[in-house]
């Protein structure tokens, strides 16, 4: 998954050193941007797991998030999110408890 913008901006998705608490040893993957050379985490929506899809040109990010909410047969939720400006929003489902993200652009 992941994705680059025209201006060079580039999403994706990094392991933490962050111990995933319901999976020991393994660690924890977040959504990443990367820019002029530094990557940023862009965080969760509560979960341990986040995944960058796609961005656009006004560097707003897709993709899904683990919420803190549990399924009862898997564990934590995915919700697709938008990322603007430092800030994740859940863009919720339609009723399930798995959704993606997969692309933006501007119109």
């Amino acid at each position: 998954m992941g994705g680059i913008n025209s201006d060079g901006q580039v999403v994706g998705e990094a392991e933490t050193s962050t111990v995933d608490p319901n999976n020991p040893p393994f660690f924890a993957w977040h959504a990443f941007l990367w820019e002029k050379g530094t990557m940023h985490d862009l965080g969760t929506l509560g979960g341990t797991y986040s995944y960058a899809i796609g961005i656009d040109s006004e560097s707003r990010v897709v993709g899904a998030a683990q919420t803190d909410e549990s399924h009862p047969f898997f564990g934590q939720q995915y919700h697709p999110f938008l990322w603007k400006r430092g800030v994740m929003r859940d863009l919720g489902t339609l009723g399930g408890s798995f959704a993606f993200a997969t692309a933006i652009s501007v119109v």
